[in-house]
């Protein structure tokens, strides 16, 4: 009776939300029965390199970008398709403190991706860092919340200050693919030089082109790390 009424008084506190609308819901469920009907996960037919959704009748083991492109991790996978619901997911996510969506997310990853390789054996989880000044100014790095919900899941350490940006960068989503590379170019350092590290996941909030994944993936490479697997919650996907 006592563990009942200490669950009804968190219950009320921390209330468990539908990351698509922000409505109160069960706990065993991901998304409210609406907002789940609008969602696009990625699903089975995705790039084999970055997890982009593919076209259902695709039979490209590629999408156009990694075909066009040499891929520096070895691959990425990603749940929902940046449509919808998600989009306003992840505005409050990253804007309105609503990092209890990050709980929801874990266990969509691991229910979606649970056997991939990307998430066996790995030494360490890799948040993508924010600038300092921009962190300090919004309170968290949303970036090392979801990591640090998979980490738990996963019994995997979350290493929070392997890679540092060195530099503030213009926000990507305004930027074509040429202008995201050169805005992140030399961007990011390897700040814990002490640490060693051969089998690491990457994770952010949004894959676009991978301009950032790609960076980060560079400078891991030069400290000597070998496997490296991306995992971002929303992609996009291939028209």
């Amino acid at each position: 009776m006592k563990e009942k009424t200490i669950f009804k008084v968190i219950e009320s506190i921390y209330p468990h939300r539908c990351p698509g609308c922000d409505a109160v819901i069960a706990r065993n469920k991901a998304f409210c029965d609406r907002c789940g009907s609008d969602i696009l996960y990625v699903g089975g037919n995705f790039c084999m390199k970055c997890g982009k959704r593919m076209p259902v009748n695709s039979t490209n083991e590629f999408c156009g970008d990694c075909r066009r492109r040499k891929r520096l991790f070895d691959e990425g996978r990603a749940i929902y398709v940046y449509r919808g619901p998600l989009k306003m997911a992840m505005y409050r996510l990253k804007y309105s403190n609503r990092r209890c969506y990050a709980r929801t997310f874990a266990g969509e990853v691991m229910r979606c991706c649970g056997k991939w390789r990307g998430l066996k054996e790995l030494d360490g989880i890799i948040p993508v860092p924010m600038y300092r000044d921009k962190e300090r100014a919004r309170g968290y790095n949303q970036a090392e919340v979801l990591a640090d919900a998979i980490g738990r899941i996963l019994g995997i350490p979350v290493y929070k200050d392997y890679v540092a940006r060195g530099r503030e960068t213009a926000p990507q989503k305004n930027l074509d693919d040429e202008e995201r590379r050169y805005n992140l170019k030399n961007a990011f350092i390897i700040k814990q030089n002490g640490v060693k590290l051969n089998r690491i996941l990457i994770i952010d909030d949004i894959f676009t082109t991978g301009s950032t994944m790609e960076e980060i993936s560079r400078v891991c490479r030069k400290a000597g790390v070998s496997e490296i697997y991306c995992l971002c919650i929303c992609t996009g996907q291939e028209v």
